[in-house]
C-alpha cells in the first residue's frame, strides 16, 4: 500500500514545532502550498464555518485541492469536510489503514496509539481498547 501524506505549509510553519516538522519530513510527509484558488477557498471556508480553526481549514482546503482524504478527530472540522464533500476519517481509521497496508506493524500501531492517549486526545475509549487488545495479541 502506498501512502502519501500531505501537510499544508501554513500548518508546518505556524502551528508545529520545527523538530516535529523535521521528524515528519524524515517520515516522508510532504509539505505543500495551496494554490491561489486554494487560499481563496480557505477564506470562503472561514466565512462559512466558524468552529474549525484557520489551521484546520487549511487542512481541509489542502485535502480538497489535492483530492485526498482528510484525517482529523475534530468534530467541527469533520462536519465541515463532510459538508464540503471532502472524504474525512479519524485517527483510529488512519492507524487501521496503516496496519492493514503493512505500513505499520500491530506493535508499532499500538505503541503509537499509547503515545496518543498519553497526550490526552479525545479518542473513543472503547475503540482504543479494542485496537490495543487486537494489535497486542497479533504480536504474541
Amino acid at each position: 500500500m502506498s501512502v502519501e501524506l500531505l501537510l499544508p505549509d501554513v500548518i508546518a510553519e505556524d502551528e508545529l514545532p520545527s523538530s516535529l516538522v523535521d521528524s515528519l519530513l524524515e517520515a516522508g510527509v510532504q509539505i505543500v502550498s495551496l494554490s491561489p484558488e486554494g487560499m481563496e477557498y480557505v477564506s470562503e471556508l472561514s466565512e462559512t464555518y466558524n468552529q474549525p480553526s484557520r489551521a484546520d481549514l487549511f487542512g481541509l482546503a489542502c485535502a480538497a485541492e489535492n483530492d485526498c482524504i482528510l484525517v482529523s478527530g475534530d468534530k467541527s472540522l469533520k462536519s465541515a469536510a463532510e459538508m464540503e464533500g471532502v472524504d474525512v476519517h479519524g485517527t483510529l481509521w488512519f492507524l487501521d489503514k496503516l496496519v492493514e497496508g503493512k505500513c505499520l506493524s500491530g506493535r508499532e500501531a499500538s505503541d503509537a496509539l499509547e503515545r496518543m492517549i498519553a497526550g490526552k486526545p479525545r479518542l473513543p475509549q472503547k475503540e482504543v481498547t479494542r485496537r490495543l487488545s487486537k494489535w497486542r495479541s497479533e504480536n504474541q
